[in-house]
């Protein structure tokens, strides 16, 4: 076909070739409301694509809440890694409405209160992925706390220095726009490409879609939701009893026990010594350190493991019971900071009025010393 009709041509035939050419224009030319994740607007207002033509790409179709046949490009946006490509979807509805009244003050009322609402009046339609995911980011961003934080309190706490309330406002508010900017300029590298995998947030997605997907039940099961609201409300209960009924369930000593006076068993095993054997059954706990294990690969999680015993439980026992740099005289395991003499060690001592370091009196004080877990660590 070279793109014109023929002036002999019967009425059947002109038919047949302008159908033909729709259907190749509708191959390559995307509908104006449909368009896959990684494409994007120009400034002159044409629709361009990363990666190659699009009609020689393999395509597969969705469909959106609103009835629209989403097109994804399997060979170039979906993840090579099969975990991801499972969990997340690689197509968009533009047409879902997110930036809704309903999101703006969900999203703020949980910034402030740390509280989640399922759904609210004043919003017309159905409560939909998008406006559930930022609510969500809203929510984590206020549940957060900023860790410039840290140098303030550390500044106060132990050097006894507060910088007033401006410049310590200053300091949060630049070193958070520092991280947004530097996330900005990476997301191109560590976001937008398909191959790159953040486990910690396919649990995330793998909610929301478990909640806003279309779901055909038999009679008599559960919905994805009434699933949800059980499991948090038995959750809580699980929680609330392990933290006002019995606490000691969240790090049962179970060695300990044989000898409870054993300095030396209570050093290793015990809740405050390197707890070796321990037994946790609170999931807090457990995921307080290192994240939840369902998240982390399992090769990671063999690699940390095989870290952790071979610094804490074998090296640091070792250091410590063949007395290296006079272990014994401190706590196998504490951040506190000591003298050569086992005491204490004031920091305060050994700084000028203006909180640098005063060499004299740090010589005559002496050096600080630490625990031997931290020392090897």
């Amino acid at each position: 076909m070279n793109g014109s009709i023929s002036p002999q041509a019967t009425p059947e035939k002109v038919m047949d070739e302008m159908t033909s050419m729709v259907e190749v224009a509708r191959s390559i030319i995307p509908a104006p409301h449909l368009r896959p994740i990684n494409s994007f607007t120009s400034e002159a207002g044409l629709n361009c694509t990363q990666g190659d033509e699009r009609a020689s790409r393999t395509t597969t179709s969705t469909t959106g809440e609103h009835g629209i046949e989403l097109k994804d490009d399997t060979e170039d946006e979906n993840s090579p890694i099969p975990e991801v490509a499972a969990v997340v979807p690689n197509t968009d509805d533009p047409l879902t409405p997110c930036m809704m009244f309903r999101f703006w003050v969900m999203g703020l009322v949980s910034i402030l209160a740390l509280s989640f609402v399922n759904q609210f009046s004043f919003n017309p339609g159905p409560f939909n992925v998008k406006e559930h995911v930022l609510i969500t980011v809203m929510a984590n961003c206020g549940a957060g706390t900023a860790l410039a934080v840290d140098i303030i309190v550390i500044q106060r706490v132990f050097y006894k220095q507060d910088f007033g309330f401006i410049a310590n406002l200053f300091l949060i508010i630049t070193t958070q726009l520092v991280g947004y900017g530097m996330a900005g300029i990476l997301r191109r590298y560590l976001v937008y490409p398909a191959s790159m995998i953040w486990p910690s947030n396919l649990v995330t997605v793998a909610l929301f879609n478990t909640l806003h997907t279309h779901e055909e039940l038999q009679q008599g099961q559960w919905t994805r939701q009434k699933f949800f609201v059980i499991f948090l409300i038995a959750s809580f209960c699980y929680y609330w009893i392990l933290a006002y009924i019995f606490p000691a369930a969240t790090a049962l000593t179970l060695l300990c026990y044989i000898d409870p006076k054993n300095v030396k068993l209570s050093q290793l095993t015990g809740p405050q010594g390197l707890g070796i054997g321990v037994v946790s059954l609170d999931w807090n706990t457990i995921t307080s350190f290192l994240g939840s294990p369902l998240i982390t690969s399992y090769w990671a999680q063999v690699n940390i493991m095989m870290g952790f015993v071979l610094f804490a439980w074998i090296m640091v026992p070792v250091a410590y019971y063949s007395d290296i740099w006079d272990a014994k005289k401190y706590p196998i395991l504490t951040s506190r900071l000591f003298t050569v003499d086992g005491y204490n060690y004031n920091t305060l001592s050994i700084l000028t009025p203006e909180k640098t370091l005063d060499n004299d009196m740090y010589a005559a004080y002496g050096p600080l010393r630490i625990a031997t877990f931290f020392a090897i660590w």
